[in-house]
């Protein structure tokens, strides 16, 4: 016999099913009607393989896009489209984390952040520009609540791998995680699951396991999404002027 004890539990929906549904209807409506259609032609594809992978169930993955696709403003138009409550964008160095700040600058209307880097440590915004080492630090020292983040953006996603580094994914219950990168081979996971370091059903592993949408620069170049290669080759000549012979 069913309880309706049992009948509550069945429907009753964890806290990533939530923000997954939740999600999937903000990028519904967001492709229904772009907000000043800031996104290229090209990129929309980008956001139904998201919206297909939230559908699905699925919370963290990567986008392998070449150089120059728009990986930036693509996550800034995530946050604009998804509204989590907290979120945070993740940098290998200060320089992406500039270029991050700049976008949001230029492009970001509405979006409050904040920059938390070794020369400027402000936390107070609702979305968090900052290095991988940085949010590292963070979490380890309990300054900021790994519960309460709903999205993380980690660009360039494959140097985030490192045998401490992608601890920092496993304190972060309820978030979606997107990872993107031009360069998506992630072989230290292999060595880091050899050693015992990483087990391959956890969640955060799909960020690097799973492609929710892959464009190579050679599909951009054919496209039209970039502009094609120009290779020029240079040929030097040197004179090496030997001793004269007694």
């Amino acid at each position: 016999m069913v309880t309706q004890e049992r009948l509550e539990k069945a429907y009753l929906k964890s806290p990533l099913e939530e923000l997954a549904g939740r999600f999937a209807v903000a990028l519904e409506q967001y492709r229904e009607n772009p907000r000043e259609k800031i996104l290229r032609e090209h990129q929309y594809p980008w956001v139904d393989a998201l919206l297909d992978n939230l559908k699905k169930g699925k919370t963290a993955g990567f986008f392998g896009l070449f150089t120059g696709a728009g990986k930036t403003v693509f996550g800034e138009e995530l946050i604009k489209a998804l509204e989590p409550k907290k979120t945070v964008v993740l940098s290998p160095t200060q320089l992406i984390l500039f270029q991050t700040a700049k976008t949001f600058d230029q492009l970001g209307k509405g979006i409050y952040y904040t920059n938390y880097y070794s020369e400027e440590k402000r936390l107070g915004g609702e979305v968090l520009n900052t290095t991988y080492q940085s949010f590292f630090d963070l979490l380890n020292k309990g300054k900021i609540n790994p519960q309460e983040i709903e999205l993380v953006i980690c660009d360039e996603v494959h140097t985030a791998l490192g045998e401490q580094r992608h601890r920092m994914f496993r304190q972060l219950p309820n978030a979606l995680m997107i990872g993107l990168t031009a360069t998506p081979y992630f072989k230290n996971l292999l060595r880091h699951e050899k050693k015992g370091l990483v087990t391959h059903g956890e969640r955060w592993v799909n960020l690097f396991i799973n492609p929710i949408h892959k464009v190579s620069l050679q599909e951009g170049i054919e496209r039209g999404h970039t502009a094609p290669l120009d290779v020029d080759i240079l040929t030097a000549h040197t004179r090496i002027k030997l001793p004269e012979e007694t």
